[in-house]
């Protein structure tokens, strides 16, 4: 059994369209459809017909087979089985970064095939591979910053599970695993959003196209859409670091910044999580206000001491802003990947994850 759900505020019909038939969907709170089926599990092809439209993706597909074009697919993550248990996180202050495009690293382009590799890139001395974006984008080859459909690994890399399976063998090698993620603009082929709700806006611009929503009107289900799939990262596929691309571009007026939502999200549901806000140059001064106390008028989260890098050792849950002259002098990115704790939060993967910022990354040599 699965349920359907999908957020299409405006819409009059929704139907659940499978490939023995078409289904109607019931609206429900907030905007969102369902419809439960019985027979439906991992594996299940389905897509949306909005008010009579064409058969469309899932605005939050977990697998795209076919393309950014063709049908989601039902994707159960719960049915791997990790080994990394005994994973036990990464410093990665003074760690090497080794930035891995799937498509170019092996002949084959996937990341199974990338994952033959591992004990190579330990033994050159690698601690930390930072994947290029695996959103499924249109086509075969690309650099991956033209991604569509967000929540789906893009299908010639080997899908979702191949990901699992990528991440379990980079910690059985001793290696933490950071992606790359474009929450500030999405390619133009292949994306459909703008059938289902508001997701972009007029009031702001990037040189890439329309901004995505994050202070017009419905924007409260986009933010949460963003802030939702960097959970999924760590929650489903144990990814260690997130690098966040553009955020100059995330143009946010409203009165708690999209990064500062993001944040909470991540670090608040485990007790005494930190989380690192890695930047560059003026990371301080634009992105001050994430480290604002909640009882100081911001609801962010307070900044822990700089030496607090390990869980356990502060009290309570906190951020630590760091820029471009912040411990730059070893020679090392700041900031810590640290053990997991599913014991005492088996959903999220880790009690400390990083976010690192594009600036940062460039200044470490990031072409990007």
């Amino acid at each position: 059994m699965h349920t359907f759900r999908v957020w299409v505020p405006e819409a009059t019909n929704v139907d659940l369209v499978l490939r023995d038939g078409v289904l109607p969907m019931r609206f429900a709170e907030g905007g969102w459809w369902e419809r439960q089926v019985a027979e439906a599990h991992h594996g299940t092809d389905y897509a949306y017909s909005v008010d009579g439209s064409d058969p469309l993706p899932d605005p939050r597909s977990p697998w795209q087979p076919d393309g950014v074009h063709g049908f989601s697919r039902v994707f159960e993550a719960d049915r791997f089985e990790w080994s990394d248990d005994s994973w036990t996180g990464r410093d990665v202050r003074g760690a090497v970064f080794y930035e891995l495009h799937l498509g170019t690293f092996t002949l084959e382009g996937t990341l199974d095939a990338a994952a033959e590799h591992l004990d190579y890139l330990a033994v050159l001395g690698v601690e930390v591979v930072s994947l290029l974006p695996v959103a499924a984008f249109p086509g075969v080859h690309g650099w991956g910053y033209d991604g569509v459909d967000l929540y789906a690994v893009h299908a010639p890399y080997g899908g979702p599970e191949a990901l699992q399976r990528f991440v379990d063998r980079c910690h059985d090698a001793g290696l933490a695993v950071c992606l790359d993620v474009v929450y500030n603009h999405l390619g133009p082929s292949g994306n459909y959003l703008s059938s289902f709700g508001p997701y972009f806006t007029t009031r702001h611009s990037t040189p890439w196209g329309p901004a995505v929503n994050l202070d017009d009107a419905g924007s409260a289900e986009v933010r949460r859409w963003i802030c939702d799939n960097a959970l999924r990262w760590f929650r489903d596929f144990h990814i260690d670091v997130l690098r966040l691309d553009a955020v100059h571009a995330l143009v946010d007026d409203s009165p708690t910044h999209l990064l500062q939502q993001r944040i909470a999200r991540v670090a608040l549901p485990a007790e005494g999580a930190h989380v690192d806000v890695l930047g560059h140059g003026d990371v301080q001064e634009n992105f001050g206000f994430l480290g604002d106390d909640a009882e100081a008028g911001q609801p962010g989260l307070p900044r822990v001491g700089d030496g607090d890098v390990r869980a356990g050792q502060g009290e309570g849950a906190g951020i630590r802003l760091m820029g471009a002259g912040d411990d730059f002098d070893e020679g090392g990115l700041p900031g810590p990947i640290l053990p997991n704790d599913r014991m005492n939060r088996p959903w999220l993967h880790g009690n400390v994850h990083t976010i690192i910022s594009d600036d940062v990354a460039e200044a470490f040599g990031d072409g990007a």
